[in-house]
């Protein structure tokens, strides 16, 4: 740690001076994170919990077992896990700055932490996405099969519905202290980096410039994805879902309409 900070403070390059403070940066959330995680434990436990109770609900309503197929979504955070953390660590050894091989774990364990962190947050919304699709498909199914006698089973739904958007309300605030800390670093290395790259930009082409053209590039799309998630996550939950059960109210009123005319 002395000679990083030696480094930091004595070098004449600008750009080396940022490289040396984004890589003592990136090794904050390893030290947050068991104190946000700690912060937030009971909330944790409580969305734990009323996921449990969602997955009964669920059960008395539909009388079928919860299935959730993200194997897909586990494949992408593996592969993003593997790319990152390699093109990450190999970066930091590129640029010549004199790191060691032993310094390689710490720092892999650092990237490695930000890249599951952020895959858990994406695998996780997708759940919640996937559990509003089956409902409405579940309940579309029972419309079908019920045709004018499902008032009872559109009301379950309604509940099951509800229990879905506090859950997903739940999740955020579960894990708000957490994201926060991580999108604040994402932030900072995003601007350092392009700070970087344009302090090198004079000596051309660099393997230090094109580390912060790759860090440029991995944070934005860090902070992009875990926004992108929580958006869309809300809008399949809250507004799809309510735009699809008016498509069903719609429907029904006009059945209803035609067999009276008729």
């Amino acid at each position: 740690m002395r000679e990083r900070w030696s480094l930091l403070t004595d070098t004449s390059s600008f750009g080396y001076r940022i490289l040396e403070a984004a890589s003592f940066i990136f090794f904050l959330p390893a030290l947050l994170v068991p104190y946000t995680h700690w912060f937030e434990c009971n909330k944790k436990v409580n969305f734990m919990n009323k996921f449990k109770i969602f997955e009964m609900d669920y059960r008395k309503v539909t009388g079928e077992p919860l299935l959730l197929d993200l194997s897909g979504v586990m494949r992408k955070v593996k592969t993003s896990l593997l790319l990152i953390v390699s093109v990450f660590t190999t970066l930091i050894f590129l640029s010549g700055r004199g790191f060691k091989g032993w310094q390689g774990i710490p720092f892999a364990y650092s990237v490695s932490l930000c890249a599951i962190t952020t895959g858990a947050w994406c695998a996780m919304a997708r759940t919640l996405e996937i559990l509003s699709e089956i409902i409405m498909s579940q309940l579309k199914q029972n419309v079908r099969e019920l045709g004018y006698n499902c008032g009872e089973k559109v009301r379950e739904f309604k509940m099951l519905w509800l229990r879905l958007a506090e859950l997903t309300q739940e999740f955020g605030n579960s894990l708000g202290y957490s994201y926060i800390c991580h999108i604040v670093v994402y932030f900072v290395q995003q601007v350092l980096a392009v700070y970087g790259f344009l302090a090198e930009m004079d000596k051309g082409f660099t393997t230090t410039r094109f580390g912060f053209i790759v860090s440029i590039i991995m944070f934005t799309y860090a902070i992009f994805i875990i926004c992108s998630c929580a958006h869309r996550t809300t809008q399949k939950v809250g507004y799809e879902f309510q735009r699809n059960l008016q498509q069903l109210g719609n429907m029904f009123t006009c059945g209803f309409n035609e067999a009276r005319y008729e």
